[in-house]
């Protein structure tokens, strides 16, 4: 789609801002709604008519304040596939769509995309796995994993302030509970206890190698000590933590003494810190898929 219908040189790199598109091969120009502006020497070609040539639309949607792009013209809407996750978040946090982005962190992961999300969506491994994140930030017991269609929704209680190891900040709106929102097949918005807005994204690079995009937002443009420090922590800890969990599933993947053992499934259909009720919607979603 970031081609010059021209004679198919790509059009844009990297990330910026334009007031137009400029084809680098013959210097076509296109306004930024796709319309072509200009095509140098048009005036002496018989018939040419620039209202027939436009860039090929996409589908763009937002939800609290992230754009969505779709490349299918008949796909379902957004709210059709994740309804009530836009309402639910911004009870976590009202102010989301005005937050900006203050870190990025992109991390090479030697799994399959499908290993780090399961890994992602469920906590049974929490207490194991993750000491910070389980006695600081959110209660195990408490947790709570809901799928439901094409989504999967984390909730836990949050520990006490004295608990926390980062700076709580009490005048957040649930300040003491942890969410989460999965929406198939590579996005995910967390609220943190205190109001800390972290997404993730899934990218697949090949079979074992994904590339995980991680943002954190806040109100101010300026990170203050406290945020770069929950940011740190985070990075030193749960997703350090991670790291090798997913590796090492990667490589047992592939061994030939792995028989694939039953998942942890409880028969009220959300999973706790016990069970593994999202891996099993996850896969069930990834047949799906691949059976069209």
């Amino acid at each position: 789609y970031n081609v010059c219908q021209h004679r198919a040189h790509e059009l844009l790199q990297g990330t910026g801002n334009r007031k137009a598109i400029t084809c680098p091969y013959h210097a076509w120009t296109y306004e930024l709604d796709g319309r072509l502006r200009k095509a140098r020497g048009a005036d002496k070609v018989p018939g040419f008519d620039p209202n027939t040539i436009c860039l090929t639309p996409i589908r763009l949607e937002q939800l609290c304040g992230f754009l969505f792009v779709n490349l299918d013209p008949e796909a379902a809407p957004l709210e059709a596939l994740f309804s009530d996750v836009a309402e639910e978040i911004l009870g976590y946090a009202p102010e989301i769509e005005t937050y900006k982005l203050a870190r990025r962190h992109s991390e090479d992961v030697q799994a399959n995309w499908k290993v780090a999300v399961e890994n992602y969506n469920e906590c049974y491994h929490c207490p194991v796995v993750h000491p910070t994140f389980s006695r600081g930030v959110i209660r195990p017991e408490t947790s709570r994993i809901t799928p439901s269609a094409m989504s999967v929704r984390h909730y836990a209680c949050g520990h006490p302030s004295e608990r926390t190891p980062y700076h709580l900040d009490e005048r957040a709106p649930r300040a003491h509970e942890y969410g989460a929102w999965y929406l198939w097949p590579s996005f995910s918005v967390q609220v943190y206890p205190g109001g800390v807005v972290n997404t993730y994204r899934w990218i697949p690079e090949d079979v074992t190698h994904t590339v995980v995009h991680r943002e954190w937002y806040f109100p101010n443009e300026e990170l203050t000590a406290e945020q770069s420090a929950i940011i740190e922590l985070d990075r030193a800890t749960t997703f350090a933590e991670d790291l090798p969990v997913m590796h090492a599933v990667q490589r047992g993947l592939n061994s030939r003494g792995y028989r694939p053992g039953p998942l942890m499934v409880n028969p009220s259909g959300v999973a706790t810190a016990e069970s593994e009720n999202s891996v099993y919607e996850i896969q069930k979603l990834v047949l799906s898929a691949l059976e069209g």
